[in-house]
């Protein structure tokens, strides 16, 4: 019998995917880990996407991690990707090598 995932390994999945998105790593992550878990889902994606617009990152990045599985991980992923496009940069010269990274990924 397969093993249906549930809210617990969703969780851990959008912890995943948002710690693999970080340039920086730790020997110990647990206590980032421990903090990310008081975050819904949703909450994580959407930190996912401004930490990875802020780095220059492409939505390929923040989404690819993500189960998509389910109508609600869809929807979660759909809201990423409409989110990640809305934002914008405080700083222009950094507006412009965003608007390059995003045209090169649509």
């Amino acid at each position: 019998m397969n093993k249906r995932r549930g809210r617990p390994d969703d969780k851990s999945s959008y912890i995943d995917s948002f710690l693999k998105s970080l340039n920086y790593r730790s020997q110990d992550n647990s206590e980032l880990e421990k903090a990310l878990n008081k975050l819904n889902a949703k909450e994580i994606v959407l930190l996912n996407c401004y930490i990875a617009k802020s780095n220059n990152q492409t939505l390929a990045s923040v989404i690819g991690e993500l189960p998509f599985e389910t109508p609600a991980q869809m929807s979660r992923t759909q809201k990423a990707i409409d989110f990640f496009k809305k934002l914008e940069p405080n700083d222009v010269s950094h507006a412009r090598q965003t608007e390059e990274t995003t045209t090169q990924i649509q």
